[in-house]
């Protein structure tokens, strides 16, 4: 049977996050399950790859440095040469040659604000001319929600049949140990309310709707946090002058889930997702969650949220904490990596049989 080549110059090698996590994960469980198909993971040959598996094999291929070359050269010539099948979990976006392609959203599509710069239109650009030739020349396409499904089709006009929908999960979350010193660093006195969100200076996150609510509660703390980047969207909406706002930068998993375990509630106001994989992290660790009520959310989080309408800025938190949401074991049993590694496995299994 033919060989599964997987792009994997983004996940095994430094931070894993967002849709690395995705690919890592369901490849772990993937590991433990696979049975009568081989799976490679293909990386250049100068990574330092620190983790390693027992069924999957890691193969180090490719002598170019730049990764985006790498992703358009070197790994569609590896699958060309040696005829294996290929699937990409990342967004690598080989134009060349990719068999199964996982794109997570729209974003690019449906959210044009989000690129504002020269250099970020550029590469929109770039993004919609390859995923336009890859959806139309891949055999399969993976996506992680019913909603993305739907986007996809309308967008790109394609049949349902060609889709499939493989989610993201939650069970990484259990190995991670909460930092709880953070709380002191950040000046949280023991039992103090505060509501946690994590933030993002991309238009689409609507991190403009904690500006508000923290304008609107003077007397309700707000800790944001995120990577080093969104400093200077932070410093143009304002979020820094707030008094009752704290905004950490960038911290640890461990620091992160320390704070959802002790947060009054976790807050997710975005317009658009492709699943959104915090506030099913914030849920695992017990952290009451209110979120958007667009996109996907309402779908993935069923009525263990608390919603909200994210163009709504004037709207009382505490109102939202009145309304009902259930217990949160359905949409925590509903998701887990080893039900998305199977039906990974099975789509792979189906694929080959038909080349």
């Amino acid at each position: 049977m033919k060989t599964v080549a997987v792009l994997g110059d983004t996940f095994l090698s430094g931070n894993v996050y967002g849709i690395q996590r995705y690919a890592y994960e369901i490849l772990k469980q993937l590991d433990t399950i696979v049975k009568d198909i081989h799976i490679e993971i293909i990386v250049p040959e100068h990574f330092d790859v620190d983790c390693s598996f027992k069924n999957i094999k890691i193969v180090k291929f490719g002598k170019l440095k730049n990764l985006f070359l790498w992703r358009q050269i070197c790994f569609p010539y590896y699958l060309i040469k040696y005829k294996r099948f290929g699937l990409d979990l990342t967004l690598g976006l080989s134009y060349l040659k990719t068999d199964v392609v996982c794109i997570h959203d729209c974003i690019y599509e449906t959210y044009k604000d989000d690129f504002q710069t020269v250099k970020e239109k550029l590469k929109r650009l770039n993004y919609l001319i390859k995923v336009r030739h890859i959806v139309k020349h891949s055999t399969r396409l993976i996506t992680v929600s019913e909603y993305s499904k739907k986007q996809l089709m309308q967008i790109y006009k394609i049949p349902s049949t060609k889709i499939s929908v493989i989610g993201n999960a939650w069970q990484h979350y259990q190995d991670i140990i909460p930092d709880f010193k953070i709380l002191d660093e950040l000046g949280l006195k023991e039992g103090q309310e505060y509501f946690f969100t994590l933030g993002s200076g991309l238009p689409h996150k609507n991190l403009r709707w904690i500006v508000k609510a923290a304008m609107n509660n003077p007397k309700k703390i707000f800790v944001v946090t995120g990577n080093n980047k969104i400093s200077n969207y932070i410093n143009e909406i304002g979020l820094n002058q707030l008094k009752n706002v704290i905004v950490t930068g960038y911290i640890s998993d461990q620091q992160v889930k320390a704070l959802m375990m002790k947060a009054r509630a976790f807050i997710h106001p975005s317009f658009c997702e492709g699943f959104g994989i915090p506030p099913l992290e914030a849920l695992s660790t017990g952290c009451e969650i209110l979120i958007s009520n667009a996109s996907c959310l309402p779908e993935i989080y069923e009525d263990s949220a608390k919603y909200f309408d994210p163009y709504d800025y004037n709207i009382s938190i505490t109102s939202i904490l009145n309304e009902k949401s259930n217990s949160c074991d359905k949409v925590l049993n509903k998701y887990s990596w080893n039900k998305s590694a199977m039906q990974l496995l099975e789509l792979l299994k189906n694929e080959i049989a038909c080349e």
